[in-house]
């Protein structure tokens, strides 16, 4: 498990819940936490046998692109969904056509 946060920018909590890696995201993630979230992701990813992750949104208050950039990557390397995103995360993934890419479930 990773908690990795500077109180300023987003914290990261990286649990594994049967084959899926559990990412639970919370308050902004924008360019000065990817780096962090990215490489606690990747060191997780690395050193289990996760076929899925799933993203817990619903602590998050704010993504830019650079965090969708992460999503994203992530969701090259494992089938992705997103849990709890906030109704404005939600259309931004609508929105930008990624809904199939990035689901949401629950």
């Amino acid at each position: 498990m990773a908690d990795v946060g500077d109180g300023r920018t987003a914290t990261v909590d990286v649990t594994a819940e049967g084959d899926a890696l559990i990412v639970h995201l919370a308050g902004e993630f924008d360019a000065l936490s990817v780096p962090r979230v990215r490489d606690a992701i990747d060191t997780a990813l690395g050193s289990g046998n996760h076929s899925r992750v799933a993203f817990d949104l619903g602590d998050l208050t704010f993504m830019d692109s650079t965090g969708l950039a992460v999503l994203l990557a992530v969701a090259q390397r494992a089938p992705v969904e997103l849990r709890r995103p906030s109704e404005i995360i939600r259309q931004v993934i609508e929105m930008t056509g990624l809904a199939s890419v990035l689901p949401t479930v629950g």
